[in-house]
């Protein structure tokens, strides 16, 4: 099945996020097709098709929503395609087609329903469930793609942790913090350290782009 990535701007690692994510979803994904990536030019070549797309809207699921519209009316997709962030990472083998509806617990707010939905992980948007979807940019600034989504079509939650990685004096080490995990995220600093960027190197198993000499490396206080 396809996957597409909605990308905004404002990476502090010039899209370094983003291209791990890519590569550790082609070692990953079993049932992978192609990769798509609606937004801002990733600054990369890779394997993945890029359609332009503007934010044209202060709040930031208003402009997830509209890219994802985009998507849907420009692109070739699968009835079923994965949604990814960049900030997603695959952290063991899966297929697509079966991947749950990752949940946290907790109930969502307002009109996003029961469940919330709201983790780092992707999950399956059906085409034409999401065109009949009644959600539009004039909702409430509190409204979450994913949590409208899921309960509004009733999908099954499957309860996880959200497993974010950070970095600094005390914490576990990278491999403890996703030990088990089948998804993982990362903090906003946590790859301008060269430590962080070294290990996930060696899990990608890859080579990387480098990261821009304009990025500051924090110290182990700034990242915590």
């Amino acid at each position: 099945m396809d996957a597409v990535y909605i990308l905004g701007s404002g990476s502090k690692a010039d899209n370094l996020e983003l291209f791990i994510s890519i590569a550790l979803l082609k070692k990953h994904c079993v049932d992978l097709k192609n990769i798509y990536v609606v937004g801002d030019d990733p600054g990369f070549k890779g394997d993945y098709i890029h359609l332009p797309a503007e934010d044209h809207f202060t709040d930031e699921w208003k402009n997830v929503l509209s890219k994802i519209k985009k998507a849907i009316a420009e692109l070739p997709l699968t009835e079923k395609f994965l949604l990814m962030n960049d900030d997603f990472f695959a952290n063991a083998p899966f297929e697509g087609d079966s991947l749950p509806y990752y949940a946290v617990i907790g109930e969502a707010n307002d009109i996003n329903g029961k469940y919330n939905f709201g983790i780092h992980a992707p999950y399956i948007i059906e085409r034409e469930l999401f065109k009949s979807m009644p959600l539009d940019v004039f909702a409430p600034k509190n409204t979450s793609i994913r949590s409208f989504y899921g309960n509004y079509f009733k999908c099954e939650p499957e309860f996880v942790k959200d497993t974010i990685m950070i970095a600094g004096a005390g914490v576990p080490s990278y491999d403890e913090q996703i030990a088990g995990k089948p998804w993982f995220s990362t903090d906003d600093h946590i790859f301008t350290l060269p430590d962080f960027v070294d290990w996930i190197k060696n899990k990608v198993g890859e080579d990387l782009p480098e990261i821009s000499s304009q990025i500051t490396t924090l110290s182990e206080e700034e990242a915590n």
